[in-house]
């Protein structure tokens, strides 16, 4: 079994793509194109 890091990838596996989403839209087309991860903000 090969090393993994907390995100489950294996160590020089290259950068992670995370993108923004102002919403769930948003957030469902960054993983449908090809975004590892999303970040969504909350308000307060």
């Amino acid at each position: 079994m090969s090393p993994q890091s907390k995100t489950g990838r294996a160590p020089g596996a290259g950068p992670e793509l995370l993108a923004p989403a102002g919403g769930p839209e948003a957030a469902h087309a960054a993983l449908r194109y090809g975004a590892d991860a999303v970040y969504i903000g909350l308000s307060r």
